[in-house]
């Protein structure tokens, strides 16, 4: 029986030659508060095309960016608090907060207390909304005595713990919101246009959901590149003393080369600008494709007669994934 041995004249390599950019949109929330994810396929991780644009996604969780300090008000007045001018990041969109001085709320009744959450609306007012009254204080959202549930589309600036004691607050009435900062720490997932927050995100609105996170990105447009010869890029394993079993934990770059005439060429230096998505089919008839990003460093050859052609180094930026 013959066996017919692979071969490489059929294969196929693609390169990201432009961009397909996605307005802000409400990223989708997984299910675990910490994995997000858009409406689109890939992201593209061009930090500078060739009209010097970065193409980078920006993701933008609700919340402030800068100032909403809440202190005791400083007039001491009983049963209130100042806030300082900052801003807003909702919805994508730049909010400024005016500052308020002397913001007032109700204590509860003799032998009560209560926990109110400072929050800033998208329309740039402060709003106090209050707890449910509790003869012990909680750290329960939305428990008796424990802080509210605030509105979806609010940003909960700090929380106040309130006794039945009319007077001037103090400092250690006042705690930090656990979404005050705009910009928690998240990683890209650029195959799957998607992110991961270092930890889920506090579920403290209205139905136990968290605060929306925003993502604007440019979504890669893959040309066909004249390729003459291929060779991919690949993991280097080494071997873990504690388990003995091998880790990756680096690429070697691929290898290229490529036509550099005409429109390839155009298509080519391209590619050499920032770090572009690639698609390499072993057999263009087949569906399985193998996917990774990588900067091109290009040097051509200058034959008389022949073709120009360009020998390119492709050092991977994430580890290559098959779809």
């Amino acid at each position: 029986m013959a066996t017919q041995l692979p071969s490489g004249t059929n294969f196929l390599l693609k390169v990201e030659s432009g961009f397909t950019v996605k307005p802000y949109e409400a990223m989708a929330d997984t299910g675990n508060h910490q994995l997000f994810s858009c409406t689109g396929t890939r992201f593209s991780l061009c930090e500078s095309d060739e009209a010097g644009i970065d193409r980078r996604p920006a993701v933008t969780p609700d919340g402030v960016m800068n100032g909403c300090f809440v202190a005791p008000a400083i007039s001491g007045m009983a049963n209130a608090i100042d806030l300082s001018a900052g801003t807003l990041l909702i919805g994508g969109a730049r909010i400024n907060i005016a500052g308020s001085a002397g913001v007032a709320f109700a204590r509860p009744a003799t032998g009560f207390c209560r926990t109110v959450s400072i929050t800033l609306t998208n329309l740039g007012a402060v709003a106090v909304v209050a707890g449910v009254d509790g003869t012990a204080f909680s750290i329960t959202r939305g428990a008796a005595g424990g802080p509210p549930w605030i509105p979806v589309g609010s940003i909960e600036a700090s929380t106040v713990r309130l006794t039945a004691t009319a007077g001037p607050l103090g400092e250690t009435d006042i705690s930090f919101a656990p979404e005050y900062s705009h910009a928690p720490e998240y990683t890209l997932l650029p195959y799957s246009a998607s992110v991961r927050f270092s930890a889920p995100l506090a579920a403290i609105h209205t139905g136990a959901v968290p605060r929306a996170v925003w993502a604007t990105w440019s979504e890669p447009v893959m040309a066909v590149m004249d390729a003459i010869h291929f060779r991919p890029p690949v993991a280097q394993h080494e071997i873990d003393p504690a388990t003995m079993r091998p880790v990756a934990r680096r690429m070697k770059p691929g290898l290229a080369r490529w036509v550099l005439s005409g429109n390839a060429g155009d298509l080519a230096r391209k590619a050499a600008y920032g770090p572009r998505l690639y698609q390499f089919q072993a057999d263009a008839a087949q569906a399985r494709a193998e996917l990774f990003y990588a900067h091109a460093e290009t040097a051509a050859d200058y034959r008389p007669i022949d073709i120009v052609e360009g020998e390119a180094l492709l050092f991977p930026v994430e580890f290559p994934t098959t779809v």
